[in-house]
């Protein structure tokens, strides 16, 4: 099949505490068709959770979570 070269990803962030001890970049295109990334930092020092979700459309939806390690 075709892959989607420009799509609108909606992406929602949840941390497990408050404080959001993560940095996260934009969701940049790649020059492979329908490739995507993203860079995302832990600057904490305990054991935080991080989860995103992203979603096109109603066809595609991916959800990862991260556990940071200082």
């Amino acid at each position: 099949g075709n892959p989607i070269n420009e799509v609108y990803i909606n992406k929602s962030v949840a941390c497990e505490i408050l404080e959001c001890l993560w940095d996260y970049g934009p969701l940049k295109k790649e020059n492979a068709p329908g490739k995507y990334t993203q860079v995302i930092t832990y600057r904490g020092h305990s054991n935080e959770r991080i989860d995103i979700s992203f979603k096109y459309s109603a066809a595609f939806t991916k959800t990862i979570s991260i556990r940071g390690r200082p």
